[in-house]
């Protein structure tokens, strides 16, 4: 076989894989809205999400306020996360911002808005 037909074929090969890379499926992406006004006070929407593990959780604060958003914590400190994954916080998340975690851990994961009277909230995760 000639350089060159090597050449090629190394070259065929690459595409192959670059165009199979190309084609991964992105993760799951699921959206809680942060929702404040006059009418009602401040909620999570959904206040209960199921999804499974690897998904992308996004809270996008909708409303005129800002919010922080974060796995509360029991009296000794711990976080109500199950266990080996790791607890949430948005900091501030001014009107018009998201913020973004990945839940890989299956469990429930209870959450809240930790600087307003936003209701708790619950993610539950599923393996997938």
């Amino acid at each position: 076989m000639s350089a060159r037909a090597r050449i090629g074929g190394a070259l065929l090969a690459l595409l192959v894989v670059a165009a199979g890379a190309t084609s991964c499926t992105p993760p799951p992406v699921a959206v809680v809205h942060v929702i404040d006004d006059e009418a009602r006070s401040p909620q999570l929407d959904p206040a209960v999400l199921t999804v499974q593990a690897g998904t992308e959780v996004r809270w996008r604060n909708n409303g005129a306020y800002t919010h922080v958003i974060a796995v509360i914590e029991d009296a000794d400190g711990i976080p109500a996360v199950p266990g080996g994954a790791q607890a949430f916080n948005s900091g501030p998340l001014r009107p018009g911002e998201t913020f973004a975690v990945t839940l890989d851990v299956p469990g429930t994961y209870v959450y809240q808005g930790a600087e307003s009277s936003v209701s708790v909230a619950t993610v539950e995760v599923i393996a997938p």
